[in-house]
């Protein structure tokens, strides 16, 4: 409370399954000139690491299902926290879904949850240029096979759910006001 600017700051979370739009709902927050980070390319944040070992692993392409089992792609939690505290702006947007996303939620003021159709899922993942990952039928069928559960997961937490099946304006109308 009282003068102290950090009370008012937000760290609004945009999150779903690979597909759900996160990277273009990102591409527009940034050109509308909102603080928006793709958490994927934050310096020193991410690591593959083998889900036995818990070792650093490289990225592989993201299109073997056997593979992508045995790996996690995790945010390093005290360096997010340390990023999120440093925001520029009294509203960030942070956009991204990490496997241990369940640990990095409470560093975040608000959660917008992006959900789409397997139809849509499938033909974005299909179609990107700027990610391999999701390409093959196993990969879409192992996203769409956990989708229902981390949406209801992250409802049950207070997510705003923003569908990204409509047009573009439609969604960044429904983004930007859950971030109000």
């Amino acid at each position: 409370m009282g003068d102290d600017l950090s009370d008012m700051r937000q760290s609004i979370l945009i999150t779903g399954v690979s597909g759900s739009g996160k990277s273009e709902v990102s591409r527009q927050l940034k050109s509308l000139g909102h603080e928006t980070y793709d958490m994927d390319s934050i310096e020193d944040l991410c690591v593959m690491v083998d889900k036995k070992t818990g070792l650093p692993t490289p990225y592989d392409n993201g299109n073997d299902l056997e593979k992508i089992q045995k790996m996690n792609w995790l945010y390093k939690k005290d360096r997010l926290a340390d990023f999120i505290a440093n925001q520029k702006n009294e509203t960030a947007f942070y956009c991204g879904f990490p496997n241990n996303l369940q640990e990095i939620l409470p560093l975040f003021t608000k959660i917008i949850l992006l959900t789409a159709s397997p139809d849509n899922i499938r033909q974005r993942l299909v179609s990107r240029t700027d990610n391999g990952f999701g390409k093959s039928v196993e990969v879409q069928n192992h996203i769409l096979n956990g989708k229902d559960k981390l949406e209801r997961e992250l409802q049950e937490k207070g997510a705003f759910t923003v569908s990204t099946d409509a047009s573009v304006i439609d969604v960044m109308t429904a983004v930007i006001r859950a971030a109000s």
